[in-house]
């Protein structure tokens, strides 16, 4: 099969890029661009981005609307296998494609992230930026899901704060 055709095939099976919300919490909330529907084929599996064209990378986006400014974010994202009922009809993974390796969970870190503002997740194992789906049935139908764990944030403070004369406790002496 020519590449041009495998270009196109591969095309065809990766529908329009949507966002889905992994988490919302607090107004932090954690996003990832997928396509949908992704339609397989027994033993051939797909790539998000394509193989034949890996831009743009799969990233998580945090967008930053709690009220206070982000100093840094670290959290987990694992790609949880599509299951039809209870029989697992698809294996997903995040893909390194350089390496030929998938990872079922993996950690990001945002940097600073200002008040009502967005940044990309970089992925703590460098190279993983793909999702592939591979299948080991013929039919089947479902949803993919995620599992988002140990979201850490620490807030930046914009200014210190003294309380007033009468705010803390009364203290006597003597």
């Amino acid at each position: 099969m020519s590449e041009a055709l495998k270009e196109k095939i591969s095309n065809d099976s990766l529908g329009k890029v949507q966002t889905y919300t992994l988490f919302s919490q607090n107004g932090i909330l954690i996003t990832l661009d997928l396509p949908s529907p992704v339609a397989l084929i027994l033993n051939n599996p797909e790539y998000y981005p394509p193989e034949a064209n890996p831009t743009p990378k799969v990233v998580p986006v945090l967008t930053n609307q709690s009220g206070l400014d982000l100093q840094s974010a670290t959290f987990t994202i694992q790609v949880n296998d599509v299951k039809e009922d209870t029989n697992t009809i698809v294996n997903t993974r995040w893909w390194n494609d350089s390496q030929g390796i998938g990872q079922q969970s993996m950690v990001f870190t945002c940097g600073q992230i200002a008040n009502k503002s967005a940044g990309k997740g970089v992925a703590a194992t460098s190279g993983y930026e793909q999702v592939r789906w591979a299948t080991m049935t013929n039919n089947g139908y479902g949803h993919q899901t995620f599992t988002v764990s140990d979201v850490s944030l620490t807030f930046k403070s914009t200014s210190s704060v003294t309380t007033g004369a009468t705010d803390g406790p009364i203290v006597r002496i003597g």
